[in-house]
């Protein structure tokens, strides 16, 4: 499934020809610095082969490749959560460095949050994003999603305490 947002932009399944310009641009620490550990530093060829692998098999429902002029850019998706929150879903995503300031992820934010609302009748979408990463908060706000509060210590990486904000858009 594809799901076009302009000419330039759009979000498609990850596929077997993505795999060495993924690693190219997920291999940077300026793009993990807000990543959670399970996005590898350094990202390796392995790395790259895995994840392409893992949504071939099945998350390529919930995990798209951001394709911006014709070339992988980096990526969106949700885990939907289980139990008594099966209509909730977490998004995350993250973008190569050279196309960050462009505006794609709130354009694709935008397009993706009714996509996965409909598709898996979810009745809320949340995101959290550490205080430091002011690019992906303002992303989650032009997108429309609302600021529900901040969250004190809610991440530890690289030996330091984080705290985040949580963002949501509720159906």
């Amino acid at each position: 499934m594809e799901i076009i947002i302009s000419e330039s932009l759009k979000l498609r399944p990850w596929c077997e020809e993505d795999k060495q310009e993924l690693q190219r641009i997920a291999n940077n620490s300026n793009v993990t610095k807000y990543l959670r550990e399970r996005f590898p530093h350094p990202y390796t060829k392995n790395d790259a082969e895995r994840w392409v692998s893992l949504n071939i098999m099945g998350l390529h429902e919930t995990h798209f490749c951001i394709e911006y002029n014709g070339k992988p850019a980096g990526g969106i998706g949700i885990d939907i959560q289980n139990d008594i929150h099966k209509y909730t879903a977490e998004m995350g995503y993250w973008l190569g460095e050279e196309y960050w300031n462009k505006g794609i992820v709130t354009q694709c934010i935008q397009t993706v949050t009714p996509f996965f609302i409909n598709k898996f009748q979810l009745k809320r979408i949340y995101a959290t994003a550490s205080v430091g990463n002011v690019a992906s908060i303002k992303a989650l706000e032009r997108a429309g999603y609302t600021f529900e509060g901040t969250m004190k210590n809610y991440a530890h990486k690289d030996g330091v305490d984080l705290d985040g904000t949580l963002y949501a858009f509720t159906k």
